[in-house]
């Protein structure tokens, strides 16, 4: 629009649900309707675009909406007139054209199938549609698609070795604080900083507990050495990996050391 079509500063917009909420302008310049929507916080965005001049040589302004929701949840109505006006169907509608309609976006499972079902989402993006996956869609079409999905092998190892080192880093900060340090001074006499953790069990069973979840007997039944894995448990308490064992472990068996790293992960969380 280019004016705004009555004279009444009044401003209605009315949501997806129904529900009417009243906006005053301080005039009904565009300028002012459009700075009366964007402070209502009603979650619509108002800007004023310079849309030429007439034919005497004066501006021109056009109001531009759009919603801050996306989907068919951002739908809206604005109307020139109180909430009374709109519910009596007498006020103006303040929108002369709609660029694009407030829709979610859509898809069809099993498309022309008995267990065909239809899937919607406020965005581009399908979270969970496949287990642990979310599907994100550019561009619609009609074609049928087919989604596929299997375990990154180079990422199951990667943090795989991530975890181990992480669980080693602790295990070797937690010994450094734990053993009085000892400097030299210039002089040649020495200075003794006694250890932080020195004598306090809750860190040593902490300790304790973070290198027996890697070390314990992993599967449902606790009965499978992590040494299956690649999982080594070094005199000093550190953990290692070994790559070699650890990539013929998933060659061997990629859904087993998947769950092994998970069932370790879980008892470090």
């Amino acid at each position: 629009m280019t004016v705004w079509p009555t004279a009444n500063t009044a401003v209605t917009i009315v949501d997806a649900t129904g529900a009417a909420t009243a906006i005053a302008a301080k005039s009904t310049d565009l300028h002012d309707i459009a700075a009366a929507i964007n402070a209502s916080g009603k979650g619509v965005a108002a800007t004023v675009v310079a849309a030429g001049k007439d034919g005497d040589g004066n501006a021109l302004s056009r109001l531009q909406l759009s919603s801050k929701t996306a989907g068919a949840g951002g739908a809206f109505r604005l109307y020139a007139g109180t909430v009374a006006d709109v519910r009596a169907g007498t006020a103006a509608t303040a929108i002369a054209s709609t660029l694009s309609s407030a829709q979610d976006a859509q898809i069809t499972l099993y498309p022309g199938t008995s267990s065909a079902q239809v899937v919607t989402s406020s965005g581009n993006t399908f979270e969970g549609l496949l287990q642990g996956i979310d599907v994100t869609v550019s561009a619609p079409t009609a074609s049928a698609v087919t989604l596929t999905s299997s375990t990154d092998a180079k990422s199951v190892g990667s943090n795989a070795a991530a975890l181990v080192a992480a669980v080693t880093q602790i295990v070797q900060f937690i010994d450094t604080n734990s053993k009085d340090q000892t400097k030299t001074n210039a002089d040649g006499s020495t200075t003794t900083t006694p250890a932080s953790f020195a004598g306090d069990s809750t860190i040593s069973a902490f300790r304790f507990q973070i290198i027996k979840a890697v070390s314990a007997p992993l599967g449902a039944g606790a009965t499978v050495s992590p040494a299956r894995y690649g999982f080594t448990l070094n005199p000093d308490g550190t953990i290692d990996v070994d790559a070699p064992a650890f990539a013929a472990a998933i060659a061997a068996d990629l859904t087993g050391t998947v769950a092994a790293v998970q069932q370790i992960s879980t008892r470090i969380a």
